[in-house]
Protein backbone atom coordinates (compact mmCIF):
# COMPACT_ATOMS: atom_id res chain seq x y z
CA UNK A 1 0.00 0.00 0.00
CA UNK A 2 1.55 3.16 -1.48
CA UNK A 3 1.20 6.70 1.02
CA UNK A 4 -0.39 9.82 -0.45
CA UNK A 5 3.28 11.65 -1.95
CA UNK A 6 3.33 14.65 0.12
CA UNK A 7 3.55 17.85 -1.57
CA UNK A 8 5.56 20.71 -0.38
CA UNK A 9 5.40 23.99 -2.01
CA UNK A 10 7.55 25.40 -4.82
CA UNK A 11 9.01 28.42 -6.02
CA UNK A 12 7.45 27.81 -9.34
CA UNK A 13 4.16 27.45 -7.95
CA UNK A 14 1.83 30.19 -8.61
CA UNK A 15 0.11 30.81 -5.25
CA UNK A 16 1.42 28.72 -2.58
CA UNK A 17 -0.79 26.89 0.04
CA UNK A 18 -1.54 28.87 2.94
CA UNK A 19 -0.76 32.23 1.69
CA UNK A 20 -2.90 35.29 2.59
CA UNK A 21 -6.05 36.73 0.20
CA UNK A 22 -3.94 40.29 -1.42
CA UNK A 23 -6.38 42.32 0.30
CA UNK A 24 -6.07 40.25 3.88
CA UNK A 25 -1.76 40.90 3.60
CA UNK A 26 -2.59 44.44 2.80
CA UNK A 27 -4.95 44.83 5.69
CA UNK A 28 -2.42 43.38 8.04
CA UNK A 29 0.68 45.83 7.08
CA UNK A 30 -1.41 49.19 6.68
CA UNK A 31 -2.12 48.03 10.44
CA UNK A 32 1.51 47.76 11.33
CA UNK A 33 2.35 50.78 10.24
CA UNK A 34 2.62 54.23 11.39
CA UNK A 35 3.98 57.39 8.65
CA UNK A 36 7.18 58.69 9.54
CA UNK A 37 6.21 62.36 10.68
CA UNK A 38 9.60 63.48 12.21
CA UNK A 39 13.15 64.01 10.89
CA UNK A 40 16.96 64.92 12.64
CA UNK A 41 20.29 64.88 11.27
CA UNK A 42 22.52 62.61 12.44
CA UNK A 43 26.25 61.25 11.74
CA UNK A 44 26.44 58.68 9.31
CA UNK A 45 27.29 55.78 11.74
CA UNK A 46 24.70 56.28 14.00
CA UNK A 47 22.09 55.51 10.82
CA UNK A 48 21.81 51.95 10.40
CA UNK A 49 18.27 50.99 10.62
CA UNK A 50 17.03 54.32 9.49
CA UNK A 51 15.07 55.79 6.85
CA UNK A 52 16.37 58.47 4.42
CA UNK A 53 13.94 61.75 4.77
CA UNK A 54 15.42 63.09 1.34
CA UNK A 55 17.55 61.24 -1.76
CA UNK A 56 20.84 61.07 -1.12
CA UNK A 57 23.60 61.72 -3.37
CA UNK A 58 27.46 60.42 -3.90
CA UNK A 59 29.94 62.87 -4.55
CA UNK A 60 31.71 60.39 -7.01
CA UNK A 61 30.52 57.19 -9.12
CA UNK A 62 31.54 53.80 -7.61
CA UNK A 63 32.85 52.60 -9.65
CA UNK A 64 34.38 55.28 -11.05
CA UNK A 65 33.53 53.39 -14.08
CA UNK A 66 31.65 51.05 -16.47
CA UNK A 67 32.42 47.74 -15.70
CA UNK A 68 30.73 44.42 -15.86
CA UNK A 69 27.95 42.92 -13.68
CA UNK A 70 28.43 39.39 -14.65
CA UNK A 71 30.75 37.29 -16.36
CA UNK A 72 30.22 37.23 -20.05
CA UNK A 73 31.29 38.69 -23.34
CA UNK A 74 31.74 42.09 -23.95
CA UNK A 75 30.50 43.26 -27.63
CA UNK A 76 28.50 45.90 -29.66
CA UNK A 77 24.54 45.61 -28.97
CA UNK A 78 24.73 46.39 -32.99
CA UNK A 79 25.91 42.58 -33.47
CA UNK A 80 23.45 41.28 -31.56
CA UNK A 81 21.04 38.78 -33.92
CA UNK A 82 16.92 39.86 -33.85
CA UNK A 83 16.46 36.37 -34.79
CA UNK A 84 18.82 33.31 -34.19
CA UNK A 85 22.34 33.14 -32.85
CA UNK A 86 25.40 34.56 -34.34
CA UNK A 87 28.84 34.19 -34.05
CA UNK A 88 31.38 36.12 -32.57
CA UNK A 89 35.20 36.08 -32.99
CA UNK A 90 36.72 36.41 -29.37
CA UNK A 91 39.53 38.62 -29.15
CA UNK A 92 40.61 38.52 -25.56
CA UNK A 93 39.78 38.57 -22.02
CA UNK A 94 38.90 41.42 -19.26
CA UNK A 95 39.66 40.83 -15.59
CA UNK A 96 38.72 43.01 -12.74
CA UNK A 97 41.60 45.06 -11.68
CA UNK A 98 43.18 44.64 -14.73
CA UNK A 99 42.13 46.91 -17.49
CA UNK A 100 42.50 45.87 -21.31
CA UNK A 101 43.64 47.49 -24.00
CA UNK A 102 41.46 45.86 -26.40
CA UNK A 103 38.91 47.49 -28.65
CA UNK A 104 36.13 45.50 -29.57
CA UNK A 105 35.31 45.72 -33.35
CA UNK A 106 32.32 44.82 -35.38
CA UNK A 107 31.63 40.88 -35.38
CA UNK A 108 34.17 40.41 -32.10
CA UNK A 109 33.73 40.09 -28.44
CA UNK A 110 36.15 39.75 -25.50
CA UNK A 111 35.49 37.36 -22.18
CA UNK A 112 35.12 39.64 -19.34
CA UNK A 113 34.74 38.81 -15.64
CA UNK A 114 32.63 40.51 -13.01
CA UNK A 115 33.89 43.91 -12.14
CA UNK A 116 35.99 44.72 -15.15
CA UNK A 117 35.85 47.42 -16.92
CA UNK A 118 33.79 47.62 -19.95
CA UNK A 119 36.38 47.62 -22.95
CA UNK A 120 36.30 50.69 -26.26
CA UNK A 121 33.94 49.66 -28.34
CA UNK A 122 31.83 47.46 -26.85
CA UNK A 123 28.26 48.64 -24.72
CA UNK A 124 26.81 45.27 -24.07
CA UNK A 125 27.34 42.45 -21.79
CA UNK A 126 25.80 39.09 -22.45
CA UNK A 127 26.14 36.91 -19.55
CA UNK A 128 27.89 33.27 -20.20
CA UNK A 129 25.05 31.36 -19.15
CA UNK A 130 23.45 32.72 -22.52
CA UNK A 131 26.05 32.25 -24.72
CA UNK A 132 27.59 28.62 -26.22
CA UNK A 133 31.75 29.14 -26.48
CA UNK A 134 34.58 27.77 -28.03
CA UNK A 135 37.85 28.22 -28.78
CA UNK A 136 38.28 31.63 -30.09
CA UNK A 137 34.64 32.17 -30.45
CA UNK A 138 31.15 32.72 -29.10
CA UNK A 139 27.77 32.69 -30.18
CA UNK A 140 25.29 34.45 -29.03
CA UNK A 141 21.23 35.23 -29.61
CA UNK A 142 17.78 34.35 -29.10
CA UNK A 143 18.07 31.03 -27.82
CA UNK A 144 21.81 30.85 -25.91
Amino acid sequence: MSAEPRRTPSCTDPVEAGSLPLDEALTRILEAIAPITETERLPLESCLDRVLAEPLLARLDVPPLTNSAVDGYALRMADLPQEGGRELRVVGTALAGRPTEVTVGPGEALRIMTGAPLPRGADTVVMQEHCEAGAGWVRVGPGY
